[in-house]
């Protein structure tokens, strides 16, 4: 197999078996390359199911949520893995710290600050003079914040690969390991992932996230941080890559649609064996149509 490798299958389906095979190459793209469906069944399901798909990836796929380390402003220096961050809070992510009550209307135990009028000009998360985004953003607060997480190095098959992925930052946020920059994300709203394999090290490992929502950056409220699912990907020396699989309907009708279905593989081997590919083609019901090897 070649170190990237495309295979192009194009075939007919009705409209509801391509939506119902999309769906199922999505889940498809987590999964290891070299997994393939129990021999001696006449009717094979051509996904695996709920429980099959969790065992499968038990090993592979592994949540990054818990026990970060969080601090609400810049820090000098905390990139670095030497840094002390003990007195930092401890939290979980999914985390958003634009909706929490300003820490100076916290620490001074007031509910609100009022101005002569009606309204207050700080209240919880709601600052009237600091909301850069104003009213666009609910008169909520963004700035400088970063998170902190140590872990273990993660056991790699040869060839293996360990990838960090994160579903989304908000935003401008630069991501380190063990003090070495792995990149910079500035957009809020995609997922993005880095090959951390490199820079892992025997033992404790840390990983530093600076999110900078600083100006006026957004007509609605985006909130701040770590703001959805973190991931550790332990992949095996041969693999399909995030995005390898691209699926497109050139021809649709009412009664077939035209897929056309394009699959990449990588390897991390220096020198690649030639691999075997193979094509199934399963009805909507499961049934195996066809297979080419």
């Amino acid at each position: 197999m070649d170190s990237n490798k495309t295979d192009k299958t194009e075939m007919i389906l009705t409209r509801r078996e391509a939506l119902q095979g999309i769906a199922g190459i999505t889940a498809a793209s987590l999964l290891p390359l070299h997994s393939e469906a129990k021999t001696g069944s006449k009717n094979i399901s051509p996904w695996p199911s709920g429980a099959e798909f969790v065992a499968i990836m038990k090993d592979h796929l592994i949540a990054f949520n818990d026990g970060w380390r969080f601090h609400r402003g810049d820090a000098s220096g905390a990139e670095g893995a030497g840094f002390d961050d003990s007195a930092w809070r401890t939290l979980d992510v999914p985390h958003d710290w634009s909706i929490e009550d300003l820490p100076s209307v916290a620490e001074e135990g007031h509910d609100a600050i009022w101005s002569d009028g009606t309204n207050p000009l700080r209240v919880g998360p709601f600052d009237i003079n600091e909301s850069e985004g104003q009213i666009s953003t609910g008169w909520t607060v963004g700035g400088i914040g970063w998170y902190r997480k140590a872990f273990d190095k993660p056991s790699l098959k040869p060839n293996g690969r360990a990838e960090l992925r994160f579903e989304g930052v908000y935003m401008n946020c630069d991501v380190w390991l063990n003090g070495a920059l792995l990149g910079n994300h500035p957009y809020g709203y995609t997922p993005f992932a880095y090959d951390i394999t490199p820079r892992l090290k025997d033992g404790s490992n840390i990983v530093s996230v600076r999110i900078n929502n600083t100006g006026r950056n957004s007509r609605w409220y985006s909130g701040s941080g770590i703001f959805r699912k973190v991931w550790l990907s332990l992949e095996d020396d041969v693999r399909i890559p995030r995005f390898g699989i691209s699926v497109t309907t050139p021809e649709v009708s009412k009664q077939a649609a035209v897929v056309n279905i394009e699959v990449a593989a990588e390897s991390g081997a220096a020198a690649v064996d030639d691999g075997r590919r193979s094509r199934r083609r399963y009805s909507a019901h499961g049934l195996r149509i066809s297979g080419v090897s």
